[in-house]
């Protein structure tokens, strides 16, 4: 049981890394007011004014199903080299 809780920690800390990416990669991309969801379902809404520059970040139900999709897929793979490294 250790070594999957250890696995969740290592898929989870790959997930943020993209995830963070991903962020930092819009925030440049973003030159005007309006709404913008990244790739990992960060909800960005920006408002720009002469005078400040306003943002609201909010997570969507797609971040969470790709985060649950990441999570399967790294298990199956885990799995899958589990089952050729015991053979």
């Amino acid at each position: 049981m250790k070594k999957y809780i250890k696995q969740l920690s290592i898929a989870s800390s790959c997930w943020m890394i993209i995830f963070a990416i991903d962020l930092v990669i819009e925030l440049f991309q973003i030159n005007e007011s309006g709404v913008v969801t990244t790739l990992t379902g960060l909800r960005i809404e920006t408002h720009i004014t002469p005078d400040e520059l306003n943002s609201l970040f909010s997570l969507t139900w797609q971040a969470v199903g790709l985060y649950a999709l990441f999570l399967v897929i790294w298990f199956a793979v885990y799995h899958m080299f589990q089952i050729k490294k015991a053979a």
